[in-house]
C-alpha cells in the first residue's frame, strides 16, 4: 500500500519524540477540535482517550502518532472508542496503527443507518441448536432459559440476523455458523491467527508464558468461552451477514478498511480527515474499494433468507411468498 504523503506532510519539521507530545501541540489541537464540529470538550476527551489506549499499550507507543489520530478520526463516524463500548479499537501492524471496527461497532453503524429494525448476535450453546426447517433451511433453535446453567455449557456455534425496517417489508436475514467453521474461517483469512496454535494453547501444550504472550497479541487466542474470543466470533458473523453487497456504502467500507490488515499483513490507507488542514488523507472513494463481499471473504452460500411469517403466529401456515425482493428491497441492495 502507498504511503501517507499528504499526512506525513502536514507534521512540523521537529522530531515528535512521544504520541503525548504529538497531540499536544497546537496545530493537532486545533485541527482535532476543527473534526469533531468545533467543541474543544469534545476534541479534549478524544485526546484524553487516545492517550489512554497508547498508554497501555507498549506497541502503539512504538507506532507512527499520525497513523493512530487518522485512525482514530476514521472511528468518528459515530461510533465510540472507550472501552467501556468497545465500538471500535486501534491496533498496531508494525510502526503504523489501523482502525478496527469491533462488533459492537458494526451494530450500531446498521441501526444508526436507519435501514435495520434488529441485527443481533448469539452464541449457541451445546444442546440449544436443533437442525434445520426442511422448507425453508432455517436454523431451529431451543433456548435454555437458565442463564447460569447456560453459561457452564460450551459454545457450540453463532446466530447473526438482521430485520430490515418498514420500508424494505420488514426483510429479514439469517446466518448460522458452527464454532468450528468460524475458526477454520480464522485460520483461513485472518493473520492473526494460526488454528495449530490454538489447538496447542486449548490442549495446554503451550507454557504459560507462551499463552500469555498468544493472547496478549490477539484476542482470538483467548478461550472458546471468554469475552475476547467470543467478540471476535461475533465480529466474524456479523461481516458475513453484512458484506453481501446489501449494506449501506458506510458500513461496507468500515468492514473493507477492517479487513484490510488481515488480508495484507498492514495497516491500510484510511480515509480520514487531517487533523491540521482537515483535508483527506489519500481518500479513496467508496466506489473504488474492493467488492465487500470479497473483502470480508463472504461464504454467499451460508445466507438464509427467511420469510417474516416463519417468525410470526402466522407461521404454521404454509408460506406462499415469492424470494424476489419487493421494490424497496431491490432499492435496499443497490443501495
Amino acid at each position: 500500500m502507498k504511503a501517507n504523503n499528504q499526512f506525513s506532510a502536514a507534521r512540523p519539521a521537529a522530531p515528535v519524540t512521544s504520541f503525548t507530545s504529538y497531540v499536544n501541540q497546537n496545530a493537532i489541537v486545533a485541527g482535532l477540535t476543527k473534526q469533531v464540529g468545533g467543541s474543544a470538550e469534545k476534541a479534549a476527551r478524544l485526546i484524553a482517550t487516545m492517550k489512554r489506549i497508547v498508554s497501555k499499550s507498549p506497541k502503539l507507543q512504538n507506532c507512527d502518532p499520525a497513523s493512530i489520530v487518522s485512525s482514530v478520526l476514521y472511528g468518528e463516524i459515530g461510533l465510540d472508542l472507550s472501552e467501556e463500548f468497545g465500538e471500535y479499537s486501534v491496533v498496531p501492524y508494525g510502526t503504523k496503527a489501523a482502525f478496527q471496527i469491533g462488533a459492537k461497532g458494526l451494530q450500531q453503524l446498521s441501526i444508526r443507518s436507519g435501514k435495520y429494525s434488529a441485527i443481533d448476535c448469539f452464541d449457541v450453546r451445546q444442546g440449544e441448536y436443533k437442525g434445520r426447517d426442511p422448507r425453508t433451511r432455517a436454523p431451529i433453535f431451543a433456548w435454555i432459559e437458565d442463564d447460569d446453567v447456560r453459561d457452564q455449557l460450551p459454545i457450540v456455534g453463532y446466530y447473526a440476523f438482521f430485520m430490515l425496517n418498514d420500508d424494505y417489508n420488514n426483510y429479514f436475514q439469517a446466518i448460522y455458523w458452527t464454532h468450528e467453521k468460524i475458526l477454520r474461517h480464522a485460520d483461513k483469512y485472518s493473520k492473526a491467527f494460526n488454528r495449530k496454535t490454538y489447538d496447542m494453547i486449548l490442549n495446554h501444550e503451550l507454557s504459560d508464558d507462551e499463552i500469555a504472550k498468544k493472547q496478549s497479541g490477539s484476542s482470538w487466542y483467548a478461550l472458546p468461552n471468554e469475552e475476547p474470543h467470543i467478540k471476535m466470533c461475533k465480529k466474524t458473523m456479523y461481516k458475513q451477514l453484512l458484506s453481501d453487497g446489501r449494506a449501506p456504502k458506510s458500513i461496507r467500507e468500515a468492514i473493507a478498511i477492517d479487513s484490510a490488515p488481515e488480508k495484507d499483513g498492514e495497516a491500510p490507507i484510511l480515509d480520514a480527515p487531517n487533523p491540521i488542514s482537515g483535508a483527506l488523507i489519500d481518500a479513496t472513494p467508496v466506489d473504488s474499494l474492493p467488492d465487500a463481499s470479497e473483502s470480508a471473504n463472504f461464504d454467499a452460500g451460508e445466507a438464509i433468507d427467511v420469510p417474516v411469517s416463519k417468525f410470526t403466529p402466522e407461521a404454521e401456515k404454509p408460506s406462499t411468498a415469492k424470494k424476489t425482493a419487493s421494490p424497496a428491497q431491490e432499492s435496499f441492495f443497490n443501495d
